[in-house]
């Protein structure tokens, strides 16, 4: 439920405050999933990144990796030291990256950020850009420089 919150104006505004190198690029129909934006962008699934939000236990996670990747729970469990791990739900997503599922950027909320080591052999990468209509251009680099995050094996 979008509400009266426009979510790419949140995104691209935290992209504007922070001076982040990522292009916010829109689109006319949805693109509420990694091969849809591939799809619209005519370009290899592996060169969309998602983001994937995991709870472990009582915090909340986003894993960045290739469209054509998946999070590995039992790596994410050893990473965080705990057992109970597990995507989150659609309201926990909202909750803490303040962005609904299906348009999660790779930035803009203060949680841990995990890059999958592939994704870094990426020259560019398209990731969620605040809504279901729009991507974010940008290199793995400054997604890793914007986040801090740790580059480590998810997949």
């Amino acid at each position: 439920i979008m509400g009266s919150t426009d979510y790419a104006a949140k995104c691209k505004e935290y992209i504007e405050q922070h001076g982040l190198q990522a292009e916010q690029i829109f689109f006319k129909g949805k693109v509420r999933t990694a091969a849809e934006a591939a799809e619209q962008l005519h370009i290899p699934l592996s060169s969309i990144v998602k983001t994937v939000v995991l709870y472990c236990d009582g915090i909340i996670v986003c894993c960045i990796l290739r469209g054509t990747d998946k999070v590995d729970l039992a790596t994410m469990r050893s990473l965080r030291g705990t057992g109970n791990v597990r995507v989150a739900t659609r309201d926990e997503v909202l909750a803490a990256t303040g962005y609904p599922v299906g348009g999660v950027p790779p930035f803009g909320y203060d949680l841990p950020v995990y890059v999958d080591d592939e994704v870094m052999a990426l020259d560019v990468c398209y990731a969620g850009g605040g809504s279901d209509d729009a991507l974010i251009k940008s290199s793995p680099a400054e997604i890793v420089r914007a986040t801090t995050a740790t580059i480590t094996k998810l997949r």
